[in-house]
């Protein structure tokens, strides 16, 4: 579909990174395998991941409106973000996706704002089938890529009727 710029990369160092990537582009897909992995890693204690998960929450937070991310003293760094769109697929085991999660996420609103799927299928690893994708979702894809939102002013940046856009049903 040609928006690889969409596309942010398969592991962060810190919540700065993320800022950083949706100060670039405000519309990023990260895809991480093993997210178990990484959420454990988040909580390990390292400073520079300790606030991904809040910032994640913020970001969320602030997908209808703008984005103040972190201060510094270089006001060059300082990141505004309109609009940010910030989606993690992510895949795991249960039980590594689990240990990745602390009992507090479960009412502090960071699982509220996941989707969370549990698949009985486990295929083959060694097979690979490589499916032709539809032309529809390509389609879809590039609409959404073509999409502008104008200035955040009063209701100009309201994209909650856009929720349902017809731009054709996926196949």
């Amino acid at each position: 579909a040609g928006v690889d710029n969409m596309l942010g990369g398969d592991a962060v160092t810190s919540d700065s990174s993320i800022e950083e990537r949706l100060a670039k582009n405000p519309v990023t897909l990260f895809m991480w395998d093993e997210i178990g992995h990484f959420f454990s890693n988040v909580k390990g204690g390292n400073e520079y991941m300790v606030q991904v998960v809040p910032m994640l929450m913020k970001i969320y937070s602030s997908a209808g409106s703008m984005y103040k991310g972190k201060e510094y003293a270089d006001i060059e760094r300082q990141r505004t973000i309109i609009h940010p769109c910030c989606c993690i697929y992510g895949t795991s085991t249960p039980e590594r996706f689990a240990g990745g999660i602390l009992p507090s996420e479960l009412t502090d609103g960071w699982l509220g704002r996941c989707l969370v799927f549990y698949s009985d299928e486990f295929p083959d690893k060694r097979l690979i089938v490589e499916k032709p994708i539809p032309k529809s979702l390509i389609e879809r894809v590039r609409f959404w890529n073509s999409f502008k939102v104008k200035a955040v002013e009063e209701g100009a940046g309201d994209l909650s009727g856009l929720v349902t856009s017809s731009c054709g049903p996926c196949e």
